[in-house]
């Protein structure tokens, strides 16, 4: 079977349009995209960009091309001042600087963790002397194991000081996660934790 690249290029609606709630969902209902490009110097795009924001549109589901002409921006300054998009570590976005030059810089961009606790990240895919890698297993996911100092906050529920009527201390409870002699007790909790560990 031969295989190709499906493209539907669509106007965006009116402004009087752009103000009906649901619009995108109806959109993508009607047709369904594996990627999305959006030139940012069109006026209505960041009426597409925030409706798709507030969707949750910005994951592994839909892949972005943001495209601008104007390349003296850094890029974190284009999606965090000009744009306020919710991204995520699983956001599939690729911004395109200068981009109507026969050779873009192109962006690698997502965020840690929404704003204010995390910040946007853009690295370069244009390495020097080197063709654009696109294999998101070997850079992409990989890169983004780093989270730059991010806080994580973990809620765990654990049986043994669950109807004393007193907080356990912090030592007292990482000395309960990691005593493995009564394993019976909070077995998945005890587990998960172990995970976290090896993970981090």
């Amino acid at each position: 079977m031969a295989q190709g690249v499906r493209l539907a290029v669509l106007d965006l609606p009116t402004v009087e349009q752009l103000q009906d709630p649901g619009w995108l969902e109806m959109v993508l209902r009607v047709h369904t995209y594996l990627g999305v490009a959006v030139d940012l110097d069109c006026p209505r795009a960041h009426a597409l960009l925030s409706e798709s924001s507030s969707l949750g549109l910005f994951n592994t589901s839909l892949y972005w091309l943001l495209m601008r002409d104007d390349g003296s921006s850094q890029p974190e300054h284009v999606i965090d001042s000009n744009l306020s998009l919710a991204l995520g570590l699983d956001t599939e976005l690729t911004l395109a600087l200068n981009a109507s030059s026969g050779r873009p810089l192109l962006y690698d961009v997502y965020q840690t963790a929404p704003p204010p606790w995390g910040r946007t990240f853009a690295p370069s895919m244009n390495l020097h002397g080197k063709p654009i890698n696109w294999n998101p297993r070997t850079w992409k996911l990989d890169g983004r194991t780093n989270l730059h100092g991010l806080f994580l906050n973990a809620t765990i529920v654990i049986q043994k000081y669950g109807n004393n009527g007193w907080r356990p201390t912090e030592p007292e409870i990482i000395e309960y996660l990691t005593n493995y002699e009564h394993n019976y007790y909070d077995t998945m909790t005890k587990f998960s934790y172990a995970v976290f560990l090896y993970g981090t």
